[in-house]
């Protein structure tokens, strides 16, 4: 109850593992988080750029491809999360998206401030029309 930001993280070789952050924990963390910022975190991204293709595997064992940029950003915007991809391999996108998760707390805080602000003026206004 007490969370900032949640990072939803799933390696690029794995399908699965995005179709259970879809399925299983976005609804849960939406549940017991609700309104809490989300960043949809893509790892291993350099397993893309490979000069042998690395192939995931589904639950079945077959073979397919990573997952791409564009299916990713698909299931952020389903789940209302942010998008990001990195690889700590090379370190790349590591701190950035430390830095989105600071932002998107410092967001929130920023809209819950001016909507209690809001509502303490219109309750001002409702008690001074009162009188």
């Amino acid at each position: 109850p007490d969370t900032d930001v949640v990072l939803l993280c799933y390696p690029v070789n794995c399908h699965e593992s995005l179709a259970r952050i879809e399925s299983k924990w976005a609804p849960e963390v939406e549940h017991y988080c609700p309104g809490v910022p989300k960043l949809l975190v893509a790892l291993k991204v350099d397993l893309r750029r490979c000069e042998l293709p690395i192939y995931s595997r589904d639950a079945k064992g077959q073979v397919g491809r990573c997952v791409t940029a564009e299916e990713g950003q698909a299931v952020a915007d389903r789940i209302g999360a942010r998008y990001v991809e990195c690889s700590a391999k090379y370190g790349e996108m590591v701190n950035e998206i430390f830095e989105m998760a600071v932002r998107a707390v410092w967001e929130r805080e920023r809209l819950e401030k001016r909507l209690r602000r809001k509502n303490l003026i219109a309750n001002l206004a409702d008690r001074c029309r009162l009188m």
